[in-house]
């Protein structure tokens, strides 16, 4: 990753940018779920270019997700998501037909926190990257139900691009404490990314299925013995449970060996990217106690006393990191 991350905790957004940065806290809360609870512990000014962040993503998600629309249609307007980002990186007025398409205030918020953080664009063509994948890999409905990826190096580079950049991102706002490696702050970050993909990959089986994403990579199913198919019916039920447990201890081993990333983070980040990832390895924890829950017809979460909990240690975090 080129440039060099911000570490001061000083940078100050335009308050005209403040109905903007609200719109996107809103946009976090109501989509973000899990993630929410641990990026609202940032501290100001952060937290409002975390959550800009975070809205920009969930655009260009819902452009990729759109089911109704054709992989043209959804080609052409990633596009123009993607010349909209390149203007603000290039300090251009973004064009006024993507103020119609999406709300000024994501490109108002987005661009403050660019320009406040000296955010990479490299970062974000590689979350294109990740997108333009999805579309084009995505099921036309006639085809068979099959694997994406051969091999756990093609997920790991999905994985990288749709979740690991995000992290990158994150870290550059966030900030390192002074004299950390950069370049070890960034494998940790890219392997922390993949824990937590990966862990979305398990939560969303059944969901991803029906509408014929398949991210589990084949050698998997081949190893275990399994198609599919098989996984979906639960055939077989004990390959199909020791299938679940090896993407999850491939998960655990990206969590474990990316403990060290929190003592690199600057303090007042650091209860943010504790509580996400508690969240997210207890979820993972969760799956793994009962596999076959995964298509039982109800997401698998924690639940709401759970997450309170973890919300207030990691506020007892943020309060001692700013004392």
């Amino acid at each position: 990753m080129s440039g060099t991350p911000v570490v001061s905790s000083h940078a100050t957004m335009d308050q005209e940018a403040e109905s903007a940065f609200a719109w996107c806290r809103d946009v976090t809360r109501r989509e973000a779920r899990n993630f929410y609870y641990g990026l609202r512990l940032t501290p100001e000014p952060k937290r409002s270019a975390i959550f800009a962040v975070y809205a920009w993503m969930r655009a260009a998600d819902d452009i990729v997700d759109d089911e109704d629309v054709s992989r043209e249609k959804r080609r052409e307007t990633l596009d123009q998501f993607r010349s909209c980002t390149d203007a603000v990186f290039s300090a251009l007025p973004v064009e006024p037909d993507a103020t119609r398409a999406w709300d000024p205030r994501l490109w108002q918020a987005f661009r403050a926190a660019v320009e406040a953080y000296r955010l990479d664009p490299a970062d974000f063509h590689d979350v294109f990257t990740g997108l333009t994948d999805d579309i084009e890999t995505d099921s036309d409905g006639t085809t068979p139900l099959a694997p994406r990826y051969r091999t756990r190096e093609e997920l790991e580079a999905y994985c990288y691009s749709v979740a690991s950049t995000v992290g990158l991102i994150c870290v550059r706002i966030w900030g390192v404490q002074e004299g950390a490696d950069f370049d070890e702050v960034r494998t940790l970050a890219i392997r922390r990314g993949l824990a937590f993909q990966l862990t979305n990959i398990l939560r969303d089986l059944a969901e991803d299925f029906a509408i014929r994403r398949v991210y589990i990579p084949g050698e998997v199913f081949d190893e275990h013995g399994l198609t599919p198919e098989d996984l979906v019916a639960w055939r077989h039920p004990e390959r199909c449970e020791a299938l679940v447990h090896d993407v999850g201890a491939w998960a655990r081993r990206s969590y474990e060996g990316s403990q060290s990333l929190e003592r690199m983070l600057h303090p007042e980040s650091v209860p943010a990217m504790w509580a996400m990832t508690r969240i997210y390895s207890d979820l993972l924890e969760v799956i793994l106690r009962d596999p076959s829950r995964l298509f039982s017809g109800q997401r698998i979460r924690l639940a709401g006393y759970q997450k309170a909990a973890i919300g207030l240690r990691a506020f007892v975090r943020a309060r001692r990191s700013r004392a």
